[in-house]
């Protein structure tokens, strides 16, 4: 596993750049090469050159050659650290969250119910860009660091083999301490991403409009800090309790390499030198400086290697979410929706978001062309959950669901979600322009006077028209100082031009967006709609029956199920709960002057 899940981020960083580790490996071996040949190489071959009387000439050739070759490696670097590698960084941090970031548009919605969900999700945004971009670093530190390693490891050899020892005495102690030390810090970042994800919740909503006025007039502040605060303080007991583990292990680690193994060092070399005098005091330096920049490289490569099994376990944070299912896993092959919808019919459907609760149960309606249909009822009836799954944002627990007499996953889901135009009662505004707002995409010339028309036909015209950038203005102030700040009743008329902008589509949804609206506005909304759309299947949610008289078909949800279904005049004879709901409503708005 550590191979594999490594070598996943290898290969994204392959396809996002193909220099970039080579260039790591290059940048860090020569790092340690200049130290190397500076105060190890250098210095010592100068004294021993001294002590044997060479010419100045053959030292000044050597500092010269050494000098020269650091000159090369110091230009490398500085290209790389300061021209290379922020440019490559943003390339792969662009490349890597834009992945995530698709692939979270592609899993199936009912993931979004699962509060485990939003941890995977952190995680991997966390570990997307910033472990490909660690990643890529430690292997060209371990690649270098082994270079130096080795180079160091020969000049030792060749000098006095004896001390080789020393190394394999580092080189356990570090592994096995090391190997604890990652295991430790790795339960600690784990442990922490929920309470982080509590913090952070107050951190995101404290600055947000929409939540702004409940901050000031309610005590809900009191209760979101206090949360916080608790979050906040299992933070700290978490970090507490594993950081003690890891400085233990830290000073061991400091008194081994530092300690006990560079004295021992310095203690034969000495005697090698004062006793025995087999050695130089050349070799002195070139023996002392050498093991000890070798021991600490030993330390930091076997802590890259053990790095290596910790990044492995971040990285199937990443693959995990992203081994969620895409629900277009599979789409090649699919049929592409092509033509009109003629019908569609759920046949004993039954669904429900918790195991037990049914929202609908053996559920059936038939919808087809051209019709104009109202769906109304009480709260939780399941208009909404309806709606979700007749666009495929959901799957039934069991029966079918046809269109033109195919189930729908039969059908590629790009393809037919193509053919509907739907907006909700939890519509969004984004800090975009308003065209894009209303396209919902990139819009060009010819497009753009699609915009002015459904603008006027909701009622927008005179506003956008007034804004300094027209169509182009902003929308929020997110980002733009003169950003159109639109009204609840204009954010709503903003998302019912959108659906009209996509009037062509073969199926309009229209989910409660208009409950910002006074009743007069809100019918003349829908009638607009049901209107501008003759030969296509309309579909309206409302709890303001008046706005769907006129409807071809209006269905009463209640009770899992269709309780009423037919025109306005037949429920109104039935004179039962659409008809007691309706004379209810119709009592508050005799003032109105709409006529029933």
């Amino acid at each position: 596993m550590i191979i594999s899940n490594n070598l996943y981020i290898v290969r994204i960083l392959f396809k996002v750049s193909k220099g970039r580790i080579p260039l790591e490996i290059m940048f860090h071996a020569s790092k340690g090469g200049v130290q190397t040949l500076i105060y190890t190489y250098l210095f010592g071959s100068i004294v021993n050159n001294i002590q044997e009387n060479k010419p100045y000439q053959e030292i000044f050739l050597l500092i010269a050659i050494v000098a020269a070759i650091t000159s090369l490696a110091l230009i490398f670097q500085s290209w790389f650290l300061n021209i290379y590698l922020p440019y490559s960084n943003l390339k792969i941090q662009k490349s890597c969250l834009t992945e995530i970031y698709l692939h979270s548009t592609e899993v199936n919605i009912r993931k979004y119910e699962d509060p485990n969900f939003y941890d995977s999700y952190i995680k991997a945004l966390d570990e997307a860009s910033s472990r490909c971009i660690s990643l890529s670093g430690l292997i060209g530190e371990f690649f270098g660091t082994l270079f130096t390693v080795c180079y160091l490891l020969y000049i030792v050899i060749t000098t006095e083999y004896v001390l080789v020892f020393f190394a394999i005495v580092l080189t356990i102690a570090s592994f096995f301490l090391g190997k604890r030390r990652n295991k430790v810090n790795f339960e600690l970042n784990m442990e922490s991403v929920p309470h982080n994800r509590g913090m952070q919740y107050l951190n995101r909503i404290s600055y947000m409009h929409a939540y702004a006025i409940d901050m000031r007039l309610t005590n809900i502040f009191k209760v979101l800090k206090r949360d916080y605060e608790n979050n906040a303080e299992n933070l700290y007991q978490v970090n507490r309790s594993k950081r003690k583990s890891i400085t233990v292990i830290d000073f061991i680690l400091s008194i081994l390499s530092e300690g006990l193994i560079y004295v021992g060092v310095l203690v034969y070399i000495t005697y090698q030198i004062v006793i025995n005098k087999t050695l130089q005091i050349g070799d002195y330096l070139i023996i002392v400086n050498a093991v000890s920049s070798m021991s600490w490289r030993v330390i930091w490569l076997i802590n890259s290697l053990l790095r290596f099994d910790d990044s492995s376990r971040y990285i199937s944070n990443l693959i995990s979410f992203m081994n969620i299912q895409s629900e277009y896993k599979d789409e090649a092959g699919k049929k592409i929706l092509e033509g009109p919808i003629k019908s569609i019919e759920f046949k004993d459907v039954s669904f429900s978001y918790e195991k037990g609760v049914p929202i609908l149960k053996n559920f059936n309606i038939t919808l087809r062309e051209g019709e104009k249909v109202a769906i109304v009822g009480k709260n939780g009836a399941g208009k909404s959950t309806f709606v979700k799954l007749l666009l495929g944002l959901y799957r039934p627990d069991s029966g079918i669901i046809l269109i033109n007499g195919i189930p729908i996953d039969e059908y590629n889901l790009h393809s037919y979600r193509n053919g509907i135009s739907s907006i909700f009662q939890d519509f969004m505004i984004y800090a975009i322009s308003v065209g894009q707002n209303i396209a919902l995409n990139d819009i060009n010339d010819p497009e753009a006077e699609r915009i002015w028309e459904v603008a006027n036909d909701v009622g927008l015209l005179q506003t956008i028209y007034s804004l300094p950038h027209k169509q182009d203005t902003i929308v929020t102030r997110e980002f733009a100082d003169d950003g159109y700040v639109p009204s609840g009743g204009e954010s709503q008329k903003l998302a019912i031009a959108r659906l009209l902008y996509k009037c062509d589509n073969k199926i309009l949804i229209m989910d409660e967006p208009t409950s910002a609206l006074d009743p007069i506005s809100e019918k003349q909304i829908n009638d607009l709609v049901m209107g501008s759309a003759s030969d296509k299947l309309t579909i309206v949610i409302s709890h303001r029956l008046s706005s769907v008289v006129n409807a071809d078909k209006i269905f009463y949800f209640d009770d899992k199920n269709i309780k009423e279904q037919g025109t306005h005049q037949e429920l109104m004879k039935l004179n039962r709960d659409y008809a007691l709901m309706f004379r209810t409503q119709a009592e508050k708005y005799k003032s109105s002057n709409i006529v029933y």
